[in-house]
């Protein structure tokens, strides 16, 4: 899965397991995944906050614009990235 724009919000819905990557110039960023979903994190905003309901194991720091981590032991790659706005993963 691959969505990218250069201003906007960006809204994507996985409902099967596979590479994801999420690009934003400008504009907030809300990934849904399957409930069972495992995969490697790697979530980046220039100004904006990163939240998630998925039992993340961090790796690195935890920084206010950076998350790298993984969910239930890893899996398919994530990568999600917007220049100003937030980001949400559920």
């Amino acid at each position: 899965v691959r969505a990218q724009t250069g201003s906007g919000s960006v809204e994507v819905r996985q409902v099967a397991r596979a590479d994801v990557s999420v690009q934003t110039g400008s504009g907030s960023v809300t990934l849904s995944l399957p409930a069972d979903a495992a995969y490697t994190l790697d979530a980046r905003t220039g100004s904006g906050s990163i939240s998630t309901s998925q039992p993340l194991t961090v790796q690195g720091r935890v920084g206010r614009n950076h998350l790298t981590g993984t969910v239930r032991g890893g899996g398919n790659s994530v990568q999600v990235r917007t220049g100003s706005g937030s980001i949400d993963i559920r």
